[in-house]
């Protein structure tokens, strides 16, 4: 047996025991318990600071628009990709080894525009709350996972 032989084979069994032990961690994390925070707002009592948070509210509808626009973009080009890489392997016919695949996109992320919201309300006066639950795996979970608000 050559060298190179033996050293491909120790490395796919090195590629199977890394996916066994990853596969291993995804099941054990599924069953931890899962927490949700919720917010509630408490809005400042003054007209300025009222007036604060609307603008507030119009920037993060603006950060919601932008992240659905750069989503839509990222899904266009996913598709117009997919439509070249198949019409490159009807040309092809005979060799079509090429196969095609849609980039992934992993939809609008309004995390960043809810907490730069959060942020904006408080600066403007107002007072943000954050409640913290199990959701589910509750079964033992404290009430409140460690480090949160």
């Amino acid at each position: 047996m050559s060298l190179q032989y033996r050293s491909r084979i120790v490395g796919d069994e090195q590629m199977i025991l890394r996916s066994s032990i990853g596969a291993v961690l995804v099941l054990l994390s599924a069953c931890s318990p899962v927490y949700r925070t919720n917010y509630s707002f408490v809005p400042p009592e003054d007209p300025r600071g009222q007036a604060c948070v609307f603008q507030c509210q119009t920037v993060k509808l603006q950060c919601e628009q932008l992240e659905k626009s750069e989503n839509d973009r990222c899904v266009d080009r996913a598709e117009y990709d997919y439509d070249r890489c198949e019409a490159r392997n009807d040309r092809r016919r005979e060799d079509k080894q090429d196969y095609c695949y849609r980039s992934y996109c992993p939809g609008p992320n309004f995390d960043r525009c809810e907490d730069q919201y959060r942020s904006c309300y408080q600066s403007c006066g107002g007072t943000v709350n954050a409640h913290t639950q199990c959701v589910s795996f509750c079964e033992d979970a404290p009430d409140s996972p460690r480090g949160s608000r």
